[in-house]
């Protein structure tokens, strides 16, 4: 058999065997078991989330596990589909503080397996948490860690075509030339390591596009008005511009290591706001250029105020979308939504007063470049 902890023989560990290839079979046994004091446990067939063969367990509040067959077409929270082949096996439940699920895969459950090559997985827990349920549908909250690696099933050969996670066979795990291997990392003995990415840096990406396209940016705006001092202006927005791009970048970061840059509204939304808020300070420069020379506003005034606005807006929305893709608490929605709100409302405040400031003023003494 093969065997893999990702993150160490104390946290989520996982077992297969196939029998050998004597057998006319299409089973496929595999294990998957976690510390009980875990949420919930996964283990996926596949790159990826998107379109991944997954299989969940998780307490059922009575001493034993339930065993869920789901998938999902991208970053969002699986659900369950019904997968023929699949069965519960003896050794499963909660004992000596895991969770453990023995499982028989054929038909369907192992018709997309390659019994005697490498198959790629996916590995997902959440540590933590109190979900007991015995419904396959249950809501799950997201992971708290995840990895994905390559199992080489040639190496995971058993000599029976029965449960190998009772019996003799469950006390050596390297039976049939497998490896019982600790982590991810230790390739020679069935498994394969793949890319993993942090969740901080996702939570870092959340934390930076938000300041910047519901603080830095909505403030740089109303100084600007208020103020009519373009300098400040342009180094609030220079800041922000900046911390856009550096968000971007985490965001590309992990989404390109799990294999899914673009796969959703919400990426394809930000990476085209990113990019076309690329030649905002080309079009501030502009404007301020003209509004020097001409002492009012101009056709290029107006593209750079409108085009600043939308794609200021659409960034806010974005945000709101992203964390509705990855279900964060509401606490921080509400308030996102509220300092959102009061610092748009504080610059539509804030461009009404800058034009009927600009009306006022004689042209000949403005010092600014304009209300934006």
């Amino acid at each position: 058999m093969v065997r893999n902890c990702p993150s160490g023989d104390s946290g989520a560990c996982y077992q297969w065997g196939v029998p050998s290839t004597s057998s006319s079979s299409d089973n496929v046994y595999f294990q998957i078991e976690a510390p009980s004091s875990y949420s919930w446990v996964g283990l996926g067939l596949g790159s990826r989330m998107a379109g991944a063969e997954m299989f969940l367990v998780y307490k059922d509040g009575s001493g034993n596990v339930t065993l869920s067959t789901r998938t999902t077409s991208g970053e969002v929270e699986p659900h369950f589909v019904q997968r023929g082949g699949v069965e519960l096996l003896a050794g499963s439940g909660i004992k000596d503080g895991k969770m453990v699920a023995n499982v028989k895969c054929s038909g369907e459950c192992s018709k997309n397996m390659d019994r005697s090559g490498s198959n790629n997985w996916i590995a997902a827990w959440l540590s933590g948490g109190q979900l007991q349920s015995s419904s396959t549908s249950a809501d799950i909250t997201e992971h708290s860690d995840h990895f994905n690696f390559g199992i080489d099933m040639s190496k995971a050969s058993i000599s029976a075509d029965s449960n190998p996670f009772v019996g003799t066979l469950a006390d050596s795990p390297s039976s049939g030339g497998g490896g019982g291997n600790s982590n991810s990392n230790s390739g020679g003995s069935g498994v394969t390591a793949g890319s993993s990415v942090s969740p901080k840096i996702l939570t870092a990406h959340g934390v930076v596009m938000a300041v910047t396209f519901a603080i830095l940016y909505p403030i740089g705006a109303i100084l600007m008005p208020m103020l009519g001092q373009w300098l400040v202006h342009g180094v609030v927005q220079l800041i922000a511009f900046l911390l856009m791009w550096a968000g971007f970048g985490l965001g590309y970061h992990y989404s390109n290591k799990r294999g899914i840059f673009f796969d959703d509204t919400h990426m394809r939304l930000g990476t085209i706001v990113v990019a076309l808020l690329g030649i905002q300070p080309i079009l501030g420069w502009l404007h301020h250029t003209a509004y020097q020379r001409h002492q009012r506003r101009t056709f290029i005034s107006h593209i750079h105020i409108w085009y600043g606005r939308i794609l200021m807006a659409l960034g806010i929305i974005n945000g709101g979308l992203g964390m509705k893709k990855q279900n964060t608490d509401s606490a921080y929605k509400i308030a996102y939504a509220v300092v959102a709100g009061v610092l748009g409302g504080l610059y539509i405040g804030a461009a009404i007063w800058g034009i009927i400031k600009d009306r006022r003023a004689p042209r000949a003494t403005s010092k600014g470049s304009g209300s934006s």
